[in-house]
């Protein structure tokens, strides 16, 4: 089982390097000094072909405790027989409809742009009138 201290003495070498911690939860140090937490899953449970699967579970700043807290929602999410993956997929999208209706949103309060009556010509006689040549 990871500790604080253990992830932060290691340090990134030539390869990717995996921590592992229980139940599928692991930290990956990258070469370029990156630290990943990960979880590691079989989908769909209980099936003799079934594929193993990895999501990410956040970057290096997130604490372990927030770390085994997402893993075990996404291991109740294949206990219930939904595919974490597809559950942040459907999370993000969600998100970013919130986002763009909040932006439709706060665009529609903003006044239109008043634009200027080009010089010159006016807009209701646009050319002058021609004299009658006598």
């Amino acid at each position: 089982m990871l500790n604080d201290e253990i992830i932060r003495s290691r340090l990134p070498g030539t390869k990717q390097q995996k921590l592992h911690d229980t139940k599928g939860l692991y930290r990956l140090v990258m070469p370029t000094g990156a630290k990943l937490w990960r979880f590691k899953y079989r989908f769909p449970p209980r099936v003799r072909d079934n594929k193993e699967n990895c999501i990410s579970l956040g970057l290096s700043r997130s604490l372990i405790d927030q770390a085994r807290e997402r893993r075990d929602a996404a291991r109740r999410d294949v206990a219930d027989r939904v595919d974490p993956r597809l559950a942040a997929l459907v999370a993000g999208s969600q998100t970013s409809m919130l986002i763009t209706a909040t932006r439709r949103r706060d665009f529609a309060r903003i006044p239109p742009i008043r634009t200027r009556q080009p010089r010159g010509r006016s807009r209701t006689n646009p050319r002058p009138p021609v004299e009658a040549a006598a």
